[in-house]
């Protein structure tokens, strides 16, 4: 017994011994073994493909401008250096502009009007409003941009940057203008090879930007509809919907306070006399109630501003207000406002009270002439819609069997006729 005793702890000990090897063993071995380095291969990083640039140009001669742009606003036009064409505008209460491209020459020519918060009135004070922060955000979208000395002449401050965009080194110039309403900057942007063209666009693009005189002191932020088949244009806030227009259309808009206005132009047609401007609207308004009949003129066009109070359909009093225009063009040109307010003079500026835009809109009505802007495709020739056919009934031809009956028929009367008269004697 005590030797099975002694047997059986000798195997306890060695399974004891067994299973200490087999739990440590690996971690033993792993120690003992020589330390292996993993190494991971990191993703490589794209290098920039580098922008190939185009060969200095020295010889502007073939850059002309022979077409121009009208900027959405109706404020400026601009003439069109060709090879550069509008990418982006921006239009809001205090800025104008317009980008133009230059693929071929990685060039950039912007434009643009400001209208600062306090009128500039020297060239000191010009330079003083481009502050660094102001400068700095308009080159947001270049690495680097750094200024150089500034250059103030008499009339104009010229600042210069380099910069950097997608592995290219640009160098640009910053020419601006002022006058007592208004700021104008011209900005050139060129890869830096290109310091010819920099130093050429900088003295020409000036020179062609436009401002119309007619909307000199109209407010910014406002959308200018121009049709260039007719030539007239209407500036209006940019909160107005328009409804209808197009090539060849009759345009409507309608305004947050409820007012519609539409724009017509009726080739070869005039208004002639004061009395001729009073029909016009009598026609359109049978009880029309005319408040006042004013002589307008405006550029390209002279006429009659007729305001008139009239009900509508349901009775609810209404105003109107009239611009007719006898254009140079020969057409004559019609702008009609109606406002759901009855016995509103329009053509009183004190007493358009809440219309006051509306009446500013209708004082803009006028043509835009001598422009050359890009020419636009001819309109499409009308379908004429096809005629009826007028249906044709066939008289049928007399055959011998209808003559027959005819005559049959004839005989058979003249029978009955003289049968009839027989009986009467016989009957006397």
């Amino acid at each position: 017994m005590q030797q099975q005793n002694k047997t059986l702890q000798r195997l306890t000990y060695a399974f004891g011994i067994f299973m200490i090897l087999v739990l440590f063993l690996p971690t033993l071995l792993r120690g003992i073994a020589p330390r292996q380095t993993v190494q991971q291969q990191a993703e490589n990083t794209p290098v920039p493909t580098a922008v190939p640039l185009p060969d200095p140009l020295t010889d502007f001669s073939g850059i002309t401008f022979d077409e121009q742009y009208l900027h959405p606003s109706g404020l400026f036009t601009v003439d069109l250096p060709n090879g550069w064409t509008s990418t982006t505008t921006v239009n809001n209460r205090t800025q104008a502009q317009v980008t133009l491209n230059n693929g071929d020459l990685l060039s950039v020519v912007e434009v643009y009007i400001q209208q600062p918060a306090e009128p500039i009135t020297s060239v000191e004070d010009l330079s003083a409003y481009f502050t660094s922060a102001v400068l700095a955000s308009s080159w947001s979208r270049y690495r680097n941009p750094r200024e150089l000395p500034r250059t103030l002449e008499e009339d104009r401050v010229i600042i210069d940057f380099v910069m950097e965009q997608n592995g290219v080194n640009y160098r640009a110039k910053h020419v601006a203008t002022f006058d007592d309403q208004y700021i104008y900057v011209t900005r050139i942007v060129v890869p830096e090879n290109q310091e010819a063209l920099l130093f050429w666009l900088a003295d020409e693009m000036p020179k062609h930007v436009h401002l119309l005189e007619q909307f000199a002191d109209a407010p910014m932020g406002w959308v200018a509809t121009f049709d260039q088949d007719t030539s007239f244009v209407f500036r209006h806030p940019n909160t107005w919907s328009q409804l209808t227009g197009g090539r060849g259309q009759i345009y409507s808009f309608t305004t947050p306070e409820n007012a519609g206005v539409q724009i017509s132009v009726t080739p070869d047609a005039s208004i002639a006399s004061e009395e001729d401007a009073i029909a016009y609207v009598s026609a359109r308004h049978a009880d029309a109630e005319i408040l006042s009949v004013q002589a307008v003129e405006r550029v390209g066009a002279t006429g009659f501003a007729v305001a008139y109070s009239f009900a509508d359909f349901d009775g609810a009093p209404q105003s109107g207000y009239a611009v007719l225009l006898n254009g140079e063009t020969g057409h004559l040109y019609t702008a009609i406002a109606e406002i759901p307010q009855g016995g509103v003079d329009l053509n009183d500026v004190e007493a358009r009270g809440s219309f006051v835009d509306l009446g500013s809109a209708m004082d803009s009505f006028g043509l835009l002439l001598g422009l050359n802007l890009p020419e636009l495709p001819p309109l499409p020739t009308p379908t004429p819609r096809p005629s009826a056919t007028p249906v044709v009934e066939s008289t049928p031809e007399a055959t011998p069997e209808a003559e027959m009956t005819e005559e049959a028929q004839a005989s058979s009367e003249a029978e009955a006729t003289e049968e009839s008269d027989t009986t009467t004697e016989s009957g006397e």
